[in-house]
């Protein structure tokens, strides 16, 4: 259940469109995507998106710009790409790695764009140019590439300077500069109002994984609206679905005010959301509106043994899933302590990796948060008495959830630990029964029903980490949320909301917390951006700012 690398398909046809439309030659188009669309499978995630939240003089500069690193490439030069050439496009996506590291071996970067060039897009957009009227020769892409006529450039496309528009544009030379703060556009621009059959509802997950599937990495956020306690036997009616960005939902209706769809073989209709009609997230004066701040947790597992004693994994039952050691049991405890006492907010609820070091470490801090004699002498959850009233389902609540777990390739498993037949065998029952008496919760159903699949790539891995916290966010909207995974899905809570940094270090039992503003309104909510509230190296985790890599300082 890894994350597809065609997620951004949706949005490709789009910046493909608007390219050509503003002046930019067939040919130069599409090697230009095709550098994108191979800057996407090395970690440049959402350029796509990026590009199109701006405005044309922005796409002007940045597909100059890989036309440049295009020429430099096609030199096969010795040097280093120039950083004068780079000054926009490692700002495009976050990253991990530096694009001048990325482009450091340039006849593997140039067979890999090539190799996207001839099977993505002289294939999945052609026909895009097709319905357009356009062309584009067969040439090989090492060929030469067609120049743009543009004014202020260097024919060679080596030195970068500042540039006029493409020839033919409408953009007035006097335009706005590109500012990368520039908003999106309203919410309510880009919502599809949603209604389902009678007796035939849907899930936000079931929403969520149609539309992706069949348009992309396009979906925000689903709501589905819910009947008041009184009314819960009744099954939701209608909801919403929000996207990226506000042609999507234009794209989807493509002229009509209403389409209809089928989503796991029940009916579903959409239509542009009006904010003026009394739907779920109706503006009346009626309405009361309430905001909170929900805090989200996300924390490393302690330390696991086969770290202290390279020994056992020879003769160990389950090599793969190595256990804590004593000072990674009493680390998780201290940091359970720390959490209560330094958070300033409850939890409410604890998600936790199937891993068994992390269904330790959620064991000793799940025990130290609701521990009430735990004195400074107390190392571990043994003999720590707890307080029941932080025990009971309404308030503490424990759920193992898959897509928490660790990175399924060989970048993350040790060599000669991996089960052979590919099956990790976790008995759920044993493992919910390490958790402290009283905190499971039975009732809450898994957003990952099963494993990723094995030999997810690290990108993959990390768009399911970034994925499932914003999922359990936005399914608990009014509650704390503490996540217990591996390390890099405690980077990836770091990078992924954090525009422009690397994570380099992420130690045992390290956490970041995240925060964001939550909109509740006619018994729906609004969500605003997560905001990283953890400093660099306080928590555990060290990160510093790819920016000044990227542009070679």
């Amino acid at each position: 259940m890894a994350a597809s690398s065609s997620d951004e398909t949706s949005q490709r046809p789009v910046v493909l469109v608007r390219m050509i439309h503003f002046g930019i030659e067939v040919g130069v188009a599409m090697k230009v995507m095709a550098f994108w669309i191979w800057l996407e499978t090395q970690g440049f995630r959402e350029i796509m998106r990026k590009i199109l939240l701006h405005d044309d003089r922005f796409l002007t500069l940045v597909a100059k710009e890989a036309e440049d690193i295009l020429s430099f490439l096609k030199q096969l030069s010795t040097n280093p790409i120039p950083p004068e050439l780079m000054r926009f496009t490692p700002k495009l996506a976050r990253h991990f790695l530096s694009l001048s590291i990325i482009l450091a071996d340039k006849e593997k970067a140039l067979k890999g764009i090539t190799d996207i060039y001839n099977g993505v897009c002289c294939v999945f957009l052609k026909d895009i140019l097709e319905r357009m009227g356009k062309k584009i020769t067969e040439d090989s892409f090492f060929g030469p590439l067609p120049e743009v006529k543009k004014s202020g450039s260097e024919k060679d496309g080596v030195t970068a300077k500042p540039i006029a528009p493409y020839v033919g544009s409408k953009l007035s030379p006097s335009a706005k500069e590109w500012n990368p703060l520039t908003e999106r556009a309203a919410e309510e621009n880009r919502c599809l109002f949603l209604t389902f059959s009678n007796g035939y509802p849907l899930t936000e997950i079931q929403i969520s994984r149609f539309f992706r599937m069949n348009y992309g990495s396009c979906v925000e956020r689903v709501y589905v609206h819910r009947p008041e306690p009184k009314d819960q036997n009744l099954p939701p009616l209608f909801g919403k679905v929000i996207f990226t960005a506000s042609y999507i939902p234009a794209m989807i209706l493509d002229g009509k005010t209403e389409a209809k769809f089928w989503v796991d073989a029940k009916p579903l209709w959409g239509k542009r959301f009006d904010p003026k009609k009394k739907t779920m997230d109706a503006s009346s004066p009626e309405n009361n509106d309430a905001k909170h701040q929900q805090n989200v947790v996300v924390m490393r597992h302690g330390d696991r043994i086969d770290n202290v004693e390279p020994l056992w994994i020879t003769s160990a039952t389950r090599p793969w899933d190595p256990p804590l050691v004593e000072e990674g049991l009493s680390r998780a405890f201290r940091t359970g302590q720390q959490l209560k006492t330094k958070l300033g907010f409850p939890i409410h609820r604890v998600f936790v990796s199937p891993f068994l070091r992390c269904i330790q470490t959620a064991s000793e801090v799940v025990t130290a948060l609701s521990a009430v004699n735990d004195g400074p002498d107390a190392v571990c959850c043994h003999g720590v008495a707890t307080d029941p009233t932080k025990l009971k389902a309404v308030h503490f609540q424990v759920s193992i959830e898959y897509g928490l777990c660790e990175m399924l390739n060989r970048e993350a498993m040790r060599r000669g630990s991996v089960p052979k037949d590919g099956n990790f065998r976790f008995n759920m029952a044993e493992l919910q029964a390490l958790l402290p008496a009283g905190t499971l919760d039975r009732d809450v159903k898994p957003v990952y029903e099963e494993l990723p699949q094995w030999e997810e790539t690290v990108m993959g891995a990390r768009t399911r980490y970034e994925q499932i916290i914003k999922t359990l966010a936005d399914k608990y909207p009014s509650e704390n949320l503490l996540l217990v995974t591996h390390g890099e899905g405690v980077g990836v809570s770091v990078s992924a909301f954090l525009e422009d940094v690397t994570v380099d270090k992420v130690d045992y039992c390290a956490y970041s917390h995240l925060r964001r503003p939550v909109f509740h309104k006619n018994k729906s909510f609004t969500a605003g951006q997560f905001e990283v509230l953890s400093d660099n190296g306080r928590t555990g985790i060290g990160y510093y700012s790819s920016i000044h890599m990227g542009n070679g300082a």
